[in-house]
């Protein structure tokens, strides 16, 4: 469900930056593009339904909570050893689906949450119900997670995130830097707390 939604937004706010890109004489630059479009709209520029600066907005976004739940998924997985899953059964199993969906929940409050209108909060925590099992998860993460294991996934999915973060804390950063967009973007981290400057 958030795999497939997920896409779908990443998709539209993509189109969004094409289209913005194509009105403005097809700029090729990320910076020109917002720049242009604050001088045309001013501080609208990033409210302006469809606008290249709201997609830009919005997929930065998208793409912290996604690295953010990485990272989170990735920190409450235990060492080897620290569960027994012979001896816990079925606590175990409620356990691993109880810490994706609690998981999902911290990357989205920290994320999207803070933006999202109160139904969409709604409509999305609900949703977390349909939250995967962390093996379920980390399967559809790993096409050989069964064969790497759960270290070696963690290991993996923090270098990936500690990659695509700087990127996303820069483009945060420069789209803050524009006062009148208001854009309010997080500067995320890769260690608790996962917040490094909240922005009001």
């Amino acid at each position: 469900f958030f795999g497939d939604m997920a896409r779908r937004d990443r998709v539209m706010n993509v189109e969004k930056l094409k289209r913005g890109a194509e009105r403005l004489n097809n700029t090729t630059s990320l910076e020109t593009l917002v720049d242009g479009e604050i001088e045309i709209h001013g501080e609208r520029a990033g409210l302006q339904g469809g606008s290249g600066t709201e997609g830009f907005i919005w997929l930065v976004r998208n793409l912290q909570f996604e690295a953010l739940l990485i990272v989170i998924v990735a920190l409450g997985i235990p060492d080897v050893g620290c569960v027994d899953e012979k001896e816990q059964g079925s606590q175990s199993l409620k356990n691993d689906e109880e810490s994706v969906k609690e998981s999902t929940l911290q990357a989205f409050r920290l994320t999207l949450g803070r933006k999202y209108s109160w139904w969409m909060r709604m409509m999305f925590e609900n949703g977390v119900r349909l939250s995967p099992s962390r093996a379920a998860f980390l399967n559809t993460l790993f096409a050989n997670y069964g064969q790497i294991g759960p270290l070696t996934a963690r290991e993996a999915m923090l270098r990936a995130a500690e990659r695509i973060i700087p990127v996303l804390n820069a483009a945060a950063s420069f789209l803050n830097s524009r006062a009148q967009l208001k854009s309010d973007l997080p500067y995320i981290t890769a260690t608790d707390p996962f917040i490094e400057q909240h922005i009001c």
